[in-house]
């Protein structure tokens, strides 16, 4: 049975992957769909983050695997409400039938939460989890900043806006965007893509737009 030491990381739950499992299928599917719940009421906070690799933003929260969100209290108790499960009996399930790559962590939990009050778990054993989770995400986002702020791409954007904004003063110094574009990327090394530069032209003058309304 692989118990998850070499899984691969698994942003969403595939519950299409436990259709021949009767009794996983079900739960799988409820477990997906609390864990997507969460993602997107996280996104509403979420700040957008520019990977630099096609230039395109996107959010942490994306990066973020269905297992995660599980852990948190308030995802995992009302998941297993609906599963008609116990707290202890769904994290069982998690570690053991879905098995994902933390499933030590529902392993411990299912262990921890056996014969216990949730209000119990809630302020004593998972609160320690719960804290070391934050630090593992801030960490992760600290990471990927720090990723970004060395990224030759995200350093040559920031210059391309500034001789896109030299242009909005002299339009007559391009005839319109691709030509601009055509410009950047002889001039740019880490550029690689026409498309993706005439993007952020218009990405640029929606801020622009915004700006001035």
């Amino acid at each position: 049975m692989n118990l998850g030491f070499n899984a691969p990381v698994q942003i969403r739950l595939d519950a299409d992957a436990f259709a021949s499992d009767a009794e996983t299928f079900p739960i799988a599917k409820i477990v997906a769909a609390h864990a997507e719940k969460r993602r997107a009421e996280y996104r509403l906070t979420d700040k957008q983050i520019q990977p630099g690799l096609l230039g395109g933003e996107g959010y942490w929260s994306e990066s973020v695997p269905w297992y995660e969100w599980m852990t948190e209290p308030q995802v995992l108790k009302p998941c297993a409400e609906e599963c008609g499960l116990k707290i202890d009996q769904l994290a069982a399930v998690i570690a053991y039938q879905i098995r994902p790559k933390n499933w030590q962590v529902y392993s411990w939990m299912s262990v921890a939460l056996q014969g216990r009050d949730y209000e119990e778990m809630l302020t004593g054993a998972l609160s320690r989890h719960a804290a070391e989770l934050a630090k593992y995400r801030a960490d992760r986002r600290r990471g990927a900043k720090n990723k970004l702020a060395t990224d030759p791409k995200q350093r040559d954007k920031a210059i391309v806006r500034e001789c896109w904004e030299a242009w909005q003063k002299n339009p007559e110094n391009y005839k319109g965007k691709a030509a601009f574009a055509r410009d950047m990327l002889d001039k740019f090394q880490s550029l690689e893509n026409i498309n993706v530069i005439a993007k952020w032209c218009r990405e640029w003058e929606e801020e622009t737009k915004t700006s001035l309304s």
